[in-house]
């Protein structure tokens, strides 16, 4: 039968050994964020590419418009 200072040195381990698990795990959930957060920034950076790209095709767009609707009323006039 264990003494109970043996007991207590057993929790000890026990408890020591939990907690080395979670420092682990915590390590590795902190290691996960991180990458996360990058991934993110990415995302951000290509979304705001996106976003100026398809302003850039919208400016290009409305020109396109007044280009194309000053070309038919021309066409409209007497020769």
């Amino acid at each position: 039968m264990d003494t109970k200072q043996e007991a207590w040195e057993k929790k000890q381990v026990s408890l020591t050994e939990n907690i080395r698990k979670l420092e682990i795990a915590l390590g590795e959930a902190l290691a996960r964020i991180r990458e996360l957060e990058t991934q993110s920034a990415a995302d951000h950076a290509i979304a705001e590419q996106l976003r100026s790209q398809a302003s850039t095709m919208n400016a290009k767009l409305s020109e396109y418009s007044k280009i194309s609707e000053a070309l038919y009323n021309i066409s409209r006039m007497p020769h």
